[in-house]
């Protein structure tokens, strides 16, 4: 069996070699060892706690989730993650992350999305030898037949819209959903821009899914 990603096959479009060496030959590690990388990552397990603790009826507040991000932050910085612009440091970064996870809270809280999946894992059958893995930060069915798939981006590119119906990471997550729940009747694609406290939203007919589905 193949197994692709939507990372795998975004790395395989801007640089084969990139793809040989990361997913070949595993020489690749310094691509992912970055300080934005880092900091994204943390972001992401920090919001990850929140959702997952509000299935328990736990409801943090704000100061415990930043508590929570810096205490990962200390647990797991190391020297190796690299800082490449020499004008900023990882205290930057970290409160960067910090004002990310602050105004999202601020945005969303009190948090009533109905979440039926968090950091979701599925392979979406695409041929017989060949499956796609779908990984979702968040997943969320607000109301019958409707399915909200949410994703974290940390970056501090905004795109347009026009660059987001081009994206194909959700669309192909929303062929998973398509498989995973038969009652689908609509399908939303949801970006959340944390560094700008902005969401991108994105909806795709079937026929479209269809068209994905064959590139």
């Amino acid at each position: 069996m193949n197994h692709f990603s939507h990372t795998r096959i975004s790395t395989y479009k801007q640089c084969g070699l990139r793809y040989k060496f990361k997913y070949v030959d595993h020489k690749d590690a310094s691509f992912d060892n970055t300080i934005e990388a880092f900091m994204g990552d943390l972001v992401h397990r920090t919001l990850e706690k929140l959702y997952t603790d509000l299935k328990y009826e736990k409801k943090n507040d704000v100061e415990d989730l930043i508590s929570h991000y810096n205490e990962l932050w200390g647990d797991e910085w190391t020297e190796d993650v690299l800082v490449v612009k020499d004008e900023y440091d990882a205290n930057n970064y970290k409160d960067q992350g910090e004002r990310m996870i602050r105004e999202y809270y601020e945005s969303y809280h009190p948090f009533d999305h109905n979440t039926i999946g968090i950091e979701t894992q599925h392979r979406y059958q695409l041929t017989d030898e060949h499956d796609v893995s779908v990984r979702i930060d968040r997943l969320d069915n607000p109301e019958q037949g409707v399915y909200e798939i949410h994703d974290y981006k940390t970056s501090n590119h905004f795109p347009t819209q026009e660059e987001a119906e081009e994206d194909a990471q959700l669309a192909t997550y929303a062929l998973g959903v398509k498989d995973m729940f038969p009652d689908a009747e609509q399908i939303k694609l949801i970006w959340h821009y944390l560094a700008f406290d902005k969401e991108v939203v994105v909806e795709k007919s079937w026929e479209e899914l269809d068209i994905i589905e064959e590139q």
